[in-house]
């Protein structure tokens, strides 16, 4: 089954449940991503495994590309006609 994202947005509006669930679920995703970075840093830091810059740039990095692949594959999906279920 594949909708388009007007379909998708259109939904939205009309059903409050999916709106509620979609802003839900971003919430958590958003989240998710506040308390794994810094304690990844701290685990890293706080055993002296290296140093807290050098942490730093690479939780910067990481979540950065993270959320670019992550999101990257939604958007090619949407833009090639849809989701696919």
């Amino acid at each position: 089954m594949t909708i388009s994202l007007a379909d998708f947005l259109s939904q939205i509006t009309v059903n409050p449940m999916l709106a509620v669930t979609v802003i839900l679920t971003l919430g958590v995703i958003l989240v998710n991503g506040w308390t794994d970075a810094p304690n990844a840093i701290a685990t890293c830091v706080s055993t002296q495994a290296i140093h807290p810059r050098a942490a730093i740039i690479m939780a910067a990095v990481f979540n950065f590309l993270g959320d670019n692949i992550q999101c990257g594959g939604g958007l090619a999906n949407i833009q090639h006609g849809g989701f696919r279920r």
